[in-house]
């Protein structure tokens, strides 16, 4: 488990960890920044124990790009939306 969600939370199960983005709009240098910062995670998401509470948990990371919200992060952050709301 990352070390800022173990922070607070007691448990952590990561879902959609394969889900990668693309550069649909094909920005100049974006596909290049993306390649730099390979190893990093823009967005996680999880099923999580906060406070003895079950919760769906999206953790951005400011490190990947400034947090920038591509393809893949809107999709993880719609599947926690998702899925939470079915639970």
């Amino acid at each position: 488990m990352d070390a800022r969600i173990a922070s607070f939370a007691s448990a952590f199960d990561e879902q959609d960890a394969d889900l990668v983005g693309g550069d649909p709009l094909g920005f100049d240098g974006y596909a290049q920044q993306v390649e730099d910062a390979s190893g990093k995670e823009a967005c996680v998401w999880g099923w999580a124990t906060v406070g003895g509470a079950e919760c769906a948990l999206v953790v951005m990371d400011f490190g990947f790009l400034g947090g920038s919200m591509g393809v893949a992060v809107g999709e993880k952050v719609a599947r926690a939306f998702d899925a939470a709301r079915q639970r």
